[in-house]
């Protein structure tokens, strides 16, 4: 017994030429028949047969009508013994024909040159039909194809999500993807960026003046010393990180340093564990905590941070990224803008 069914139809743009695909079991397929009906009045607006052996069919351009809804029915035509005989397909799933929308990611073309190393990713979207955007992601690629960096799920189009830790002197490739919630496709497709910052210039840092007088050069240096005060047990390791594996062990920052008004803090750490806090920030009417969490999602379990403003009660989740060796770094990256914050985290590889 031959089977027909229609599979699942995505809103395209009417302009374009659409492939319908179908599934069939039975005779060779010699054949098949598509009528296409507007769903609010149920009146056949395509009706079409083509000879061949493929399970699709395509409906020309300019054949239906952005901003309509349709449904379709497929038949399937087969012999057997000689004889010519059907199957037709029940109705397939009602879609919605809509005008492609624009879409791009804000201030990033092809050549674009990121001159930090951070950039704050902000879609640019209108759609005819006023069609809302359903879900959608930002990647930045590495010149091997790898996914350098990705901003996770995202719903808000009016929303800022930064990627960190860029890499400088590097080309990479910064991509926005979704769909719309009638699954009208989104993609701005692999664009080339250059990151090319450079180390600020410290001509002004130290201030150098003979006195001739008596025989010596006055040196005046605008460097104030940031000074750790550990507690518990820590240690230092290659000079370059403080172990603090140790239970109830920290490092305060608090001579010289304070956090006021609009800030950024970034941290470098490996070996970290899910569901223990990891930076406390504190100043003027701040008390901020960053915990590392993990947690199991339908695309597997996952990494990352949660901040909790003490104060306020406020509490802001990062991008999420794949559970991290305990060899690899991982970068985090705390903004605090106009009172609102960002948080990110990104897997920077194996500590050298």
């Amino acid at each position: 017994m031959s089977t027909i069914y229609v599979k699942t139809i995505s809103a395209f743009d009417a302009a374009n030429e659409h492939v319908i695909t179908f599934d069939y079991s039975g005779n060779q397929c010699i054949k098949n028949r598509i009528i296409v009906y507007n769903s609010a009045t149920n009146a056949s607006v395509y009706d079409n047969t083509v000879t061949s052996y493929t399970l699709s069919h395509t409906i020309p351009s300019s054949t239906l009508t952005n901003g309509t809804s349709y449904y379709c029915t497929i038949t399937a035509y087969y012999t057997s013994n000689n004889t010519e005989y059907s199957v037709v397909s029940s109705a397939s799933n009602v879609w919605k024909c809509l005008t492609t929308a624009m879409w791009s990611i804000n201030g990033i073309s092809s050549g674009t040159v990121i001159g930090n190393s951070y950039y704050d990713f902000k879609m640019n979207y209108s759609q005819t039909q006023d069609e809302v955007v359903n879900e959608y992601y930002v990647v930045l690629y590495n010149q091997s194809g790898s996914t350098y960096w990705s901003s996770g799920t995202l719903y808000d189009i009016s929303a800022t999500t930064t990627a960190t830790g860029l890499p400088n002197n590097t080309v990479l490739y910064a991509r926005a993807y979704g769909t719309t919630v009638n699954g009208l496709s989104l993609d701005t497709g692999k664009i080339e960026v250059t990151v090319d910052y450079q180390v600020p210039n410290l001509y002004s840092v130290a201030y150098l003046e003979n006195d001739k007088w008596h025989g010596w050069v006055k040196a005046t240096v605008n460097i104030l010393d940031v000074e750790g005060i550990g507690s518990g047990t820590y240690s230092f390791v290659s000079d370059k990180y403080v172990d603090l594996s140790s239970a109830n062990s920290s490092v305060t920052f608090n001579k010289n340093f304070t956090l006021s008004g609009n800030f950024i803090v970034e941290a470098l750490g490996y070996n970290v564990s899910a569901n223990k806090s990891v930076i406390t920030l504190g100043g003027d009417n701040l008390t901020a905590v960053a915990t590392f969490r993990s947690g199991t999602f339908s695309s597997g379990t996952l990494f990352f941070a949660e901040l909790k403003e003490l104060n306020s009660g406020y509490v802001l989740y990062s991008n999420m990224i794949a559970i991290p060796p305990s060899t690899n770094q991982i970068h985090l990256w705390i903004k605090r803008k106009n009172g609102m914050y960002d948080c990110t985290i990104a897997n920077m590889g194996v500590v050298s």
